[in-house]
């Protein structure tokens, strides 16, 4: 499977790599592509908000809107655990269903997120 973010008609298209055939086109837009850990969601990172994609049905799921412009999308090292930067806050989503966990508030321009190793016997 394909899937290929049109940004001129705000959607999705799902290609079978099987026989080239189009599968479905949903009706959602971002600026950016990203598979969830575990394949099962595709998250389109959008300005202000990240729409999903649930790849067994090939419909859209609930958007998740930020209030602030969004500023970087990355995940945990075990993807268990996806970060949203926006201005002012930091979010935490599930790293596979893309679903809100945290918004934790009080930043000005969060910017990147550095990930330490965890230290043996310690708490994080």
């Amino acid at each position: 499977m394909v899937y290929v973010l049109n940004h001129e008609t705000g959607d999705v298209t799902a290609v079978s790599t099987k026989d080239s055939s189009i599968l479905a086109k949903i009706p959602v837009g971002g600026r950016r592509l990203q598979p969830l850990h575990g394949g099962s969601v595709l998250a389109l990172i959008g300005s202000d908000s990240i729409s999903r994609i649930d790849t067994s049905t090939q419909l859209a799921l609930p958007d998740v809107a930020f209030h602030n412009k969004l500023n970087d999308f990355s995940f945990s090292p075990d993807g268990r655990t996806a970060v949203v930067l926006t201005e002012g806050s930091v979010f935490l989503l599930n790293g596979k269903t893309g679903e809100l966990q945290k918004q934790i508030d009080g930043f000005k321009e969060p910017l990147l997120v550095l990930y330490a190793p965890s230290q043996a016997g310690g708490s994080r």
